[in-house]
């Protein structure tokens, strides 16, 4: 599941789209730098500089099985299930969240994406 994931964010950190709306979100919050002009460019290289890192790390937990971070998820994947099995209200809010998602339009339609892809 995590390496899944873990892919997932990858792709979705490596589109241009997804770096531009880093980019424009890190320059929304210097204004002070909007001022001078450098709040596009200081956000395109904010942007730049954390999609290298995160991807850095997705390459070592991908690489590594016993890096802490897998620990941690496979940890709490371990409990999380062990909460569905034995905690019904837990179990509940579950399949109320669960439901809700699959309603939402653009679960929906990213759903249907993944199917076409699949068949």
């Amino acid at each position: 599941v995590l390496d899944e994931v873990l892919q997932e964010i990858d792709r979705l950190l490596q589109d241009e789209d997804t770096q531009a709306l880093i980019a424009r979100t890190i320059g929304g919050e210097l204004r002070t730098l909007k001022y001078l002009g450098l709040d596009e460019r200081v956000g395109r290289w904010s942007a730049i500089k954390v999609v290298q890192a995160v991807s850095r790390l997705i390459g070592e937990i991908s690489h590594d099985r016993e890096h802490e971070l897998r620990r941690h998820f496979d940890g709490y994947l371990v409990g999380f299930i062990e909460r569905l099995k034995e905690d019904p209200a837990f179990r509940l809010r579950g399949e109320q969240l669960r439901d809700q998602l699959l309603e939402h339009p653009a679960l929906a339609g990213y759903l249907q994406e993944l199917w076409d892809e699949l068949v």
